[in-house]
Parts: C-alpha cells; structure tokens; sequence
C-alpha cells in the first residue's frame, strides 16, 4: 500500500504545511525543541483521534466484534503515523507486523506492480491481509 502520488495528492494527515514553510518553521527552533514540538503536537492528534478510532473499529471491519475494553487498549496502544504522497507504507510480500487504520486521505493497494484497490473512507484497515497471512505461516 503507498500514499499515491500525483497532481492531486494530498498528505494523510489533517493540516499541511509546504515544504518552504517547513524549512522556515524548523530554523526558528533548535533541533531538540523541534523534536520534543513534534512528539508533543502528535501526542495532542493522538489523543484526539482517540474516541474517533473506538468508534470506528467498534462500527464494522475486522474488530467490530471484540469488546469495547479491547479496543479501547489497542488504540491506546497504537502509534500516530503520517505519510506524504508517494510514501510507501507497507511492502508487497513483506512480512505482515502490523496493520493501519486509515484517518483520512486515499491510499493505493498495488500488487504485481499493478493498482488493484484503492482505499479512502475513514476507518478502513490497511494491511491487515499481510498481518493476518503472516499469523498462518
């Protein structure tokens, strides 16, 4: 699966700041103010994102049938990731070790080189074929 790319792309996260705009914000600040900006500005996303991904999972796909209680622990547990257009997020044939969850954006299933899906309603999973072949092998 990758993020795909084009004139019309767009990054799968809520807010965009341009690559020049980047490069000016980051001069302002020094490296580990920048870093522990960035942990933090994820970390308050997370925490928003929260009550939005129980409901998601709890409302259909593959964990719509767990207890609230799990699912509550495992987007407790999961990881806030962003990805630019182009980016590749999980690699044909790789070996499954974990899934995403799709917040928002479009996000291109390529196989033998090929387009055979793509995915952009909030709250489908990605990768979790790879994860879930992987537990059988």
């Amino acid at each position: 699966a990758r993020v795909p790319d084009g004139d019309d792309a767009k990054p799968l996260n809520a807010w965009e700041i341009e690559t020049s705009d980047l490069e000016q914000f980051e001069s302002l600040f020094n490296a580990a103010d920048l870093a522990a900006l960035r942990r933090r500005v994820l970390q308050d996303v997370r925490i928003q994102l929260m009550p939005y991904l129980q409901r998601q999972l709890a409302s259909g796909g593959v964990f719509s049938r767990y207890s609230s209680q799990f699912i509550s622990q495992l987007v407790k547990d999961m990881d806030l990731r962003l990805f630019e257009p182009g980016q590749v997020i999980f690699k044909e044939k790789s070996l499954g070790r974990s899934i995403g969850i799709l917040v928002s954006g479009c996000v291109d299933i390529i196989a033998n080189g090929r387009k055979v899906m793509s995915k952009s309603d909030s709250g489908q999973e990605i990768g979790e074929a790879a994860l879930f072949e992987s537990a059988y092998c």
